[in-house]
């Protein structure tokens, strides 16, 4: 049942895999450095966005934990924050994040390593990588949406991914440079609040790596073949982040068919999209469900070491039966979402 459920999922587990990855490589190829990211909001605007927050313990201890779902693209009404999300934030001691974007965005020969891990093979170019038709429709889709530059001929694609999927975002009105692990990043270091990463930059790049390029043209070309429809999923997306409804946004992640993908595709297309699909449900425990097992095994050491720690990784890891509430409860914490009324 759940690689049929995984299965459905084509456009959304695109957007997914960005939230996945805290920005991407957006940040490594913006033109400046985002300076201080709290959001200016007047004091008398109302707090309406109601985002998951749950709070971790266990039976006779002090220790505190708090979960709180991001999301790596916002817009003002993420702001200003709900007074028990900012009372659990300065109750902690610490702030975990999946990765330090802001250390990342200082540390330029870091930068400079991880983008070079996604260059060429001695002797060939991006198209090497793509399908002939695949490598013609994504130079296009770039040249169409002036993001194309001659330099990236020298990467894989999966950095011409990152690059694409953020058109996306662009198009949907959101701007990562709102997005919430950034928000709490710059309160964190304004505050002097130390901050953990639950992974590292290195890990996630190698992650980002090792997709084989054969998946990542697939995915691109979903990205363009189906752009409205991607655009609608993520506005819809944040939506049901806004709304903190558990159930909405789980529907929101699991709602997409692949049927009218494979229409009209002759039998030896189908054939060879199934295989697309194997590794699709490969990407997808990588990106997701391996990733949660970790992201538990490092919060429950966060708790047996005594730390309270407002953690804040994407809402996507959260919720769900493999999410990290329910994981966390399964291994006997109580776990429970904070109503804001």
């Amino acid at each position: 049942m759940e690689n049929k459920k995984n299965n459905k999922k084509i456009l959304i587990i695109g957007f997914i895999f960005l939230l996945a990855i805290a920005g991407g490589l957006f940040y490594v190829f913006k033109d400046k450095i985002l300076s201080n990211n709290n959001q200016e909001v007047e004091k008398k605007k109302e707090a309406t966005a109601t985002p998951l927050l749950y709070e971790v313990t266990k039976n006779d201890e002090d220790t505190k934990l708090y979960l709180f779902g991001s999301i790596h693209a916002a817009d003002d009404r993420a702001y200003p924050m709900q007074d028990k999300i900012m009372e659990a934030y300065n109750s902690s001691e610490y702030l975990a994040v999946e990765l330090d974007l802001i250390a990342l965005q200082k540390d330029l020969n870091m930068q400079f390593e991880l983008v070079m891990s996604f260059l060429c093979e001695n002797g060939k170019k991006l198209k090497d990588y793509l399908s002939p038709d695949g490598y013609e429709t994504i130079i296009k889709y770039m040249k169409d949406n002036d993001i194309y530059n001659e330099s990236y001929e020298m990467y894989r694609p999966g950095l011409i991914y990152s690059l694409i999927s953020n058109v996306t975002v662009e198009k949907s009105k959101l701007d990562v440079s709102k997005g919430i692990d950034m928000y709490f990043l710059s309160e964190a270091k304004n505050d002097k609040k130390q901050i953990l990463e639950i992974e590292s930059a290195q890990m996630q790049y190698n992650l980002l790596v090792s997709i084989p390029d054969e998946l990542y043209e697939f995915i691109i070309l979903s990205y363009i073949s189906q752009e409205n429809q991607e655009v609608e999923e993520l506005v819809d997306l944040y939506e049901s982040w806004l709304k903190g409804n558990v159930d909405d946004f789980i529907d929101n992640n699991d709602d997409l068919d692949i049927d009218k993908i494979k229409e009209g595709l002759t039998e030896e297309e189908k054939i060879e999209f199934d295989k697309t699909l194997e590794l699709l449900n490969t990407f997808n425990d990588a990106m997701i469900n391996n990733r949660n097992t970790d992201m538990t095994d490092v919060v429950d050491n966060y708790f047996k070491e005594g730390k309270n720690v407002f953690v804040v990784v994407g809402a996507a890891h959260i919720v769900g039966e493999n999410g990290l509430a329910n994981e966390l409860a399964n291994l006997g914490y109580n776990v429970n979402l904070i109503d804001y009324k």
